[in-house]
């Protein structure tokens, strides 16, 4: 896997990344591009909109908001493009490290199990062998228990189906 190139940002520059096209996040000090993930975010992209351009570092561990999970950081992960600098350094600079040019294959990768769906079902959320739109339509989860059940992704080597064979 060829490896990807991470730059070097200011503050200010990822500032300007807040928008639905763009949009950036800073997270320890690391520039993360979640304009693709937004939709996909399972608080909304009108959350991630609110933060866009700043950093996230509290507020993702803030237990009165929303304390995120280690899967949420392994996806965060894969969404690195860069460090933050405090002077301004122009975005094309490569970040070097001790090794020599900084890659992907230094950040950390997500690679998924898959889900044994009957233990999955002793937590009784849903149930991937069923069409899950009308599970979750008729569901009666708390907010807690939905949060909880969401940032522990299943995984399976098929698609799960949303609707009823027809």
């Amino acid at each position: 896997m060829p490896g990807r190139i991470l730059f070097r940002y200011t503050r200010e520059e990822v500032a300007k990344h807040n928008t639905r096209k763009k949009l950036w996040v800073i997270h320890n000090n690391k520039v993360y591009d979640l304009t693709e993930f937004a939709l996909d975010h399972p608080g909304g992209a009108d959350v991630l909109l609110e933060w866009g351009g700043r950093d996230v570092t509290k507020i993702m561990t803030d237990p009165a908001s929303h304390e995120h999970t280690k899967s949420a950081y392994e996806l965060l992960a894969d969404s690195c493009i860069g460090e933050v600098v405090d002077n301004a350094v122009v975005s094309n600079t490569q970040i070097k490290n001790a090794d020599g040019i900084f890659d992907e294959r230094t950040v950390d990768k997500f690679h998924p199990e898959t889900t044994d769906i009957k233990s999955d079902l002793n937590e009784k959320f849903l149930n991937l062998n069923k069409p899950l739109f009308a599970q979750m339509f008729n569901c009666n989860f708390s907010k807690e228990f939905y949060l909880k059940q969401i940032h522990q992704p299943r995984h399976l080597p098929y698609s799960a189906r949303l609707f009823a064979k027809g």
